[in-house]
């Protein structure tokens, strides 16, 4: 008897794992939180882990009803501080991007990835994706500074991000993790200055 009973609980369970019932495809929204871990300035005319926020709204398409490659595209809207120097000496201010305490960065974005979801059950799923990220700075100053040093700009406003990370998706809500590091180099001041940025992210699909 307790043979029977496993061995159904072990059917039951392979059955519900490896359901592939039909997908839709979705709308979506989310919040994310930023936090750039990663410049290439060093610790002598930069600092990480500086916060910053964006929202996105796209959709999601399953390319196949019953398996799980999938495109997600989304514009998003974004706020993050940039990790510079509080202070650079003239010896360094050749090879600094801005010499403020903080850099704020308000802007557009673009991601297109592609991945595959995996579903548990109905209302249970992991996905993984990969893609390309385009931002657009709309905006960007330092905090600590008059009107007119403010003109004084030395980033490209365009960039562009590699987008990779995985999400849990549990009914219509959606959790993911990602990780973003720039493909291209950011400072028009300097040799070389790149970010990576982890972001957390809350989201909605609407079907």
């Amino acid at each position: 008897m307790k043979k029977v009973i496993l061995l159904s609980v072990i059917v039951f369970v392979g059955s519900v794992l490896l359901a592939q019932n039909e997908r839709v495809n979705n709308a979506v929204v989310r919040l994310n939180y930023n936090v750039n871990i990663y410049n290439s300035l060093g610790n002598d005319i930069g600092h990480n882990f500086t916060p910053g926020v964006s929202f996105d709204f796209g959709a999601k398409q399953f390319l196949y009803k019953d398996k799980g490659w999938f495109l997600e595209e989304a514009p998003s809207f974004l706020f993050n501080d940039l990790p510079f120097a509080k202070r650079v000496s003239v010896e360094k201010r050749e090879i600094a991007v801005m010499p403020y305490s903080r850099l704020r960065e308000l802007g557009l974005g673009l991601y297109v990835v592609g991945g595959y979801d995996f579903k548990i059950h109905d209302k249970l799923s992991f996905d993984v994706f990969i893609g390309p990220d385009i931002r657009y700075l709309i905006r960007y100053y330092p905090q600590d500074c008059g009107v007119k040093d403010c003109t004084d700009h030395r980033l490209h406003k365009a960039n562009l991000r590699l987008r990779l990370g995985a999400g849990l998706n549990i009914n219509n809500f959606n959790v993911n993790l990602n990780l973003n590091p720039d493909l291209l180099d950011r400072g028009l001041g300097v040799k070389r200055y790149r970010t990576i940025q982890l972001s957390i992210g809350l989201g909605y699909y609407f079907k």
